[in-house]
């Protein structure tokens, strides 16, 4: 009598269209969760960069105060808000210990008292408002249900349209 030994190396068909469907479920269910993270990390970035940002601005201001050379409000908003921050032509370029996102630039600037108190920095969908005191707002342009909180301010009479001056 012969012994028949029934070699199995592979697998079924049925075993491998069960795995390949456990696979595929797992990942649309992990995939919105990694999604969430790596927004969480670009915010995270932005906020970094932008709190570089406004320590740059105030190390300009103090700068140019120690070389003799005060800024007047719309001069400060001429410079700092004219051109994109990552470009090595923008005054704050030497005081960035690294290169800012392409396109970022700064959009406003805070002055009370005629002292820079902050700016806000948009970057891509974001608009990152930060304050010399530590208070940080981002407000993402592209998710409209985001709140956009925001002290009371008002225009600055006569001075450049960047540069807000706050009400106290």
């Amino acid at each position: 009598m012969m012994n028949k030994r029934k070699n199995n190396c592979g697998f079924t068909l049925l075993e491998l269209v069960i795995s390949v469907s456990v696979l595929v479920i797992l990942t649309g269910v992990t995939a919105p969760v990694f999604t969430k993270y790596i927004e969480k990390a670009r915010e995270q970035r932005y906020i970094t960069e932008a709190k570089s940002v406004c320590q740059a601005a105030q190390l300009y201001v103090i700068d140019s105060e120690m070389n003799g050379t005060p800024i007047s409000q719309e001069m400060l908003s001429r410079v700092l808000c004219e051109i994109e921050v990552s470009s090595k032509s923008h005054v704050l370029y030497p005081y960035l210990t690294r290169r800012a996102t392409m396109n970022a630039e700064i959009k406003w600037i805070f002055i009370t008292n005629s002292r820079l108190t902050g700016i806000t920095y948009q970057v891509k969908d974001y608009e990152i408002s930060v304050k010399t005191t530590g208070e940080v707002k981002i407000v993402n342009k592209e998710k409209p249900n985001t709140p956009a909180s925001a002290g009371t301010v008002k225009g600055g009479n006569g001075t450049h349209p960047e540069t807000i001056q706050e009400t106290e």
